[in-house]
């Protein structure tokens, strides 16, 4: 099997020079490639040649990015969407489209170790607990977490060794695991409990400016 086997590559400027070697390299490695440019014969030629898709496209306007951002949703063999409610995305789908319904924030949540909550960041950068009270539409929807994580244990099995499993059964395992690795978030668990949550780390907000001086600096 190929490195990119059943993947999706969008080259932009790839009608010729670097582009069109990235474009050549990675359908090389099994990628289906979407290729962009303004040279619309050359680029049109590569297409055929590597049997990828073309779309001409100036990378500096920006109307035409949503245009090729779906081409290339389009050209998968699957996509999966995980939703609330259905809107406009799940029109823009690829050869098989999935729309896997989940509960939403205003849902009760209760996983094996009982009742979960998740957390929210406002644009104050406040982190605060959000629980839902509503009972869930059907008994057979599953929370997001719980779709990740069965389909990571299904797709990836044991490799490598991560705890699906567990995130599912208590959420608390996963502020766990995000409280190793992001600055800000030591503590978590015990620190977003508390009446308010806190606040993440603001150097503006805490008057602690990274010049030379110490002083904001106008350019």
């Amino acid at each position: 099997m190929a490195r990119f086997d059943g993947k999706i590559a969008l080259v932009t400027g790839a009608a010729g020079g670097l582009g069109g070697a990235t474009a050549r390299r990675l359908a090389g490695e099994g990628a289906k490639v979407v290729l962009t440019d303004v040279a619309t014969e050359a680029g049109e030629a590569l297409a055929d040649e590597i049997g990828g898709e073309f779309l001409k496209h100036d990378v500096s306007d920006e109307s035409r990015w949503k245009e090729v951002t779906e081409a290339a949703l389009r050209t998968c063999r699957l996509t999966v969407q995980i939703s609330t409610k259905l809107n406009r995305s799940h029109t823009v789908c690829g050869e098989t489209a999935l729309i896997l319904p989940t509960l939403g924030r205003s849902d009760r949540e209760v996983q094996e170790t009982g009742e979960q909550f998740v957390t929210v960041e406002d644009s104050m950068s406040e982190v605060h607990t959000s629980r839902g009270k509503l009972p869930p539409a059907s008994p057979h929807l599953l929370s997001e977490v719980a779709i990740i994580s069965r389909l990571a244990r299904l797709t990836l099995g044991d490799r490598p060794a991560i705890g699906w499993a567990d995130f599912e059964r208590d959420y608390d395992t996963i502020r766990d695991r995000i409280s190793r690795v992001v600055p800000g978030f030591e503590d978590f668990t015990a620190r977003v409990g508390r009446p308010g949550g806190f606040r993440l780390p603001n150097p503006v907000n805490e008057l602690r400016l990274n010049t030379p001086g110490g002083k904001a600096v106008c350019t």
